[in-house]
């Protein structure tokens, strides 16, 4: 946990990625801050008119009116859970099988740097936490009925954090029907009352809105209907095989930011490591070696980690609406560090001591490649371009865009406003307008200001009277 906390905390400021999705979270957060109401969701999700609930959005409001906006604090929260979730790793390894798995699969949550760099990121929240909580809660039922209620409480914030969590149900399903006990009809409804109480926001919503939660599912059935389906298969399989490698090693010295934006994959002159064949394999055999396992299915703490694996390998490759996007696997991650700690605990012990081994060479190239990133495109680069740009401004009034390259959409007029001066009109007004309708003036600005990732071919006006850099930022100030 020290291991995890430094190298979450230490590079924070540098590592953590400020994009379009994080200010979406914090422009919804300061509408609570700068006038304290109800609000019954949180942000749409998969693009069909399916939102979340807003638990998330009423647990960081606090944390930015403590720092006045500043989104920082966000990335701590995040590295401060992912603390947490080697903490509950390394308990139900302990306690499921026993301290070497829990050691084996908690160090390399701690230490890989593909999970580092996710966990420093404010969004998706909080997955692999609520991964694991759920493994907890549905391994503790077997000892203790009322389990079932923490599991339906940890199940009903899937909706409000991440929907890659939903198909957990169906595992929950088989295990309560599996189990003999008495009272299951009023363990059941317990746990249902439970649940619609943690959802409730969302039913609320729904009521008033013609249920467009509810007929979600029916509009991605037909988006499903639209897709061309070996084309998404392939790529699917494809995402997978790659994220099972870069799981296990990233390219020393690439751009922190670009290995965890979807969008940086085929961008001009992304540094985003494609994982070699041979990683890939090594990964993926060590996944098949597990589930192909005899023992893996005769007892049943390890039978549910497989189970709960399956529920989101299985979804990230057959559902063609689900982009393969890496982060719909983070709740994967920490169950397939725990298969690797079960894999080498059933080794003899000379196979044991040379895995060990590997498992620390893989811990050290970790720890250096996380030392090692670049790091132009993290918060600090762009609190600092901001800085560098008010001091051209000064109080005048500016228009602010930004285009060019996949680090350009990166939630620029929140941070000017934050570290800076609000713009008086914005690209970003298009889409996040609605939630600060009363900071739009209509008033003519005197300078446009562009923002640009320096990597991309993106054509700048040459007739601009100042260029401003910052790490793998430009900003070009005009008259308007």
């Amino acid at each position: 946990m020290l291991l995890g906390a430094f190298l979450r905390f230490c590079l924070e400021s540098q590592n953590m990625m400020f994009t379009a999705d994080e200010s979406y979270l914090a422009y919804i957060a300061q509408t609570i801050i700068k006038d304290f109401h109800i609000i019954w969701i949180g942000w749409s999700a998969l693009g069909f008119d399916l939102y979340l609930g807003p638990f998330w959005i009423y647990i960081i409001s606090p944390f930015l009116l403590i720092s006045r906006g500043d989104p920082l604090i966000l990335g701590y929260l995040s590295s401060f859970l992912g603390i947490v979730t080697i903490y509950l790793i390394y308990w139900f390894g302990k306690n499921a099988v026993n301290y070497k798995v829990g050691l084996i699969a908690a160090l390399l949550y701690a230490s890989l740097p593909l999970v580092i760099l996710y966990d420093q990121k404010p969004y998706p929240p909080a997955i692999p936490l609520l991964s694991t909580l759920i493994l907890i809660s549905l391994y503790k039922t077997s000892k203790n009925k009322l389990w079932w209620i923490v599991f339906a409480t940890t199940w009903g914030f899937v909706f409000h954090l991440h929907l890659s969590l939903i198909l957990s149900l169906f595992v929950a399903i088989y295990w309560f029907l599996s189990q003999k006990f008495k009272h299951k009809i009023r363990i059941f409804s317990y746990s249902l009352i439970v649940f619609l109480a943690t959802v409730s926001p969302l039913i609320m919503f729904d009521y008033f809105h013609t249920w467009s939660n509810v007929t979600a599912p029916i509009r991605a059935a037909k988006m499903i209907g639209q897709q061309e389906s070996e084309l998404f298969l392939s790529n699917h399989v494809n995402a997978l095989f790659n994220s099972l490698g870069r799981v296990w090693y990233l390219t020393p010295g690439s751009q922190a930011g670009d290995e965890i934006v979807p969008n940086c994959k085929n961008a001009v002159a992304s540094t985003t490591t494609e994982s070699s064949l041979l990683m890939s394999v090594f990964g993926v055999c060590l996944y098949a070696w597990y589930m192909l396992s005899t023992t893996t299915w005769k007892q049943k703490s390890r039978r549910l980690v497989a189970l709960l694996s399956l529920s989101f390998v299985l979804p990230f490759v057959f559902v063609p609406v689900i982009n393969p996007i890496e982060y719909y696997l983070l709740g994967f991650f920490p169950l397939y560090f725990l298969m690797v700690g079960i894999i080498i605990s059933n080794l003899k012990p000379k196979l044991q001591k040379l895995s060990y081994l590997i498992i620390l060479v893989f811990i050290a190239l970790g720890i250096g490649t996380i030392f090692r990133a670049k790091t132009d495109f993290g918060l600090a680069a762009k609190k600092n371009l901001v800085q560098k740009t008010m001091k051209e401004i000064g109080d005048e009034t500016y228009y602010l865009s930004s285009e060019g390259g996949c680090q350009s959409v990166g939630g620029w007029r929140y941070l000017f406003t934050v570290y800076g001066k609000r713009p008086t009109s914005s690209k970003d007004d298009l889409s996040f307008g609605w939630l600060y309708e009363d900071e739009l003036t209509g008033k003519k600005p005197k300078y446009k200001v562009l923002v640009i990732d320096t990597r991309s071919n993106y054509k700048v006006d040459a007739n601009y009277k100042k260029e401003i850099k910052a790490g793998g930022f430009s900003a070009f100030v005009y008259d308007y």
